[in-house]
Order: C-alpha cells, then structure tokens, then sequence
C-alpha cells in the first residue's frame, strides 16, 4: 500500500522504536545487541567499527496487535504529520494489557517512545475509559515543531487523537488473535 510505504526512514523508524529494542551488531571487539533508540536525525549508536549486521522483527506473539496510524494532509508520499506505532499483548482473556510500546514519530526532533503513557496501561484493564487516560498523557511527552503541516499545539493535540486510534486498533487486532 503506497498509504504504509516501507521504504521511507522515518517510518520505518517509528514503527521499529515502536516494536523492537535491540539490534545485532558486529565489530572486531563488539558482537552482541545494541540498544535501539532514537536519536537526533540518522544517528545510531553504532561505534565506530561496527555495523549492524542485521534487523530481526520477532514475530508477535500470539494475544499481540499492532497498529500504525500517521496523518497525512496532502498525499501519501508526503511526510507525517504525525505518525503513531503502537504494539499491544493482552492477557488470555483479552481484558488486561498485559505490555505495550507506544512510538510517535513527526512531534520532535526525533522519535519519541511514550513511556509514561506505556507505564500507565500495562497491567490494567484494557477499557476505552483506559485508552482515553492513556491518550491524553502522550501530549506531555513530545516536542513538536511548528510547519508548514501545522503549529506545534495542532501536533500536540493530533498526538493524542492518533495515539488513541492506534491503541485501540491494535487492542483489536490482538482480540482478533484470541478467535
């Protein structure tokens, strides 16, 4: 879908703060998982030396969704302004978010992982009551820019809208999984 394109870096990015924590690494004195976070623009915390030696996506695990959201006010080849991955697991009933990983790309100078918000829902019933609560604490986390695609308060404010239609995708597509 030219919407989800992957070839673009920043959405690859923001999905991949969104769904991983560590790279694999080689170097003639460093082999082993690097720490994957954002940073400003393109760097990484590759050394000098070494080169990431591959990307490994785990399969998610059964009770896991995972949903992608972005707006887009011009075409689809056009940058976000702004852009959510969200990566669910539920408990085996499916009522309790059992763990998550919110990563919002767009609203700063880099990609931004929800922490905050991340902390706030695991281990609690997965409600839409939840969702909200959850939502409205993503606006304090991230630093956006004011352009041309709107003012820095018009980023902030949409953080929060996508991130709950991200959440709540994901929770059902992780409910799916339970069928």
């Amino acid at each position: 879908q030219p919407r989800n394109h992957p070839a673009h870096p920043i959405r690859m990015y923001t999905q991949l703060c969104g769904f991983l924590s560590t790279l694999p690494t080689a170097s003639v004195k460093h082999r082993g998982p690097l720490n994957f976070r954002p940073h400003y623009g393109y760097e990484t915390d590759v050394r000098e030396g070494e080169v990431v030696t591959e990307v490994v996506v785990p399969p998610h695990p059964t009770r896991c969704g995972a949903s992608y959201q972005k707006y887009l006010p011009r075409t689809a080849d056009d940058y976000a302004t702004v852009s959510v991955a969200v990566l669910v697991g539920l408990s085996e009933d499916g009522s309790v978010c059992q763990d998550v990983r919110i990563a919002l790309g767009a609203v700063g100078t880099t990609v931004i992982r929800a922490t905050e918000a991340e902390a706030a829902l695991k281990g609690q019933p997965f409600t839409d009551e939840a969702v909200r609560a959850v939502a409205a604490l993503v606006p304090a986390a991230v630093d956006p820019l004011s352009d041309y695609r709107g003012s820095a308060e018009y980023k902030r404010d949409m953080s929060e809208v996508w991130t709950r239609r991200a959440l709540i995708d994901a929770r059902e597509r992780a409910r799916q999984s339970l069928q």
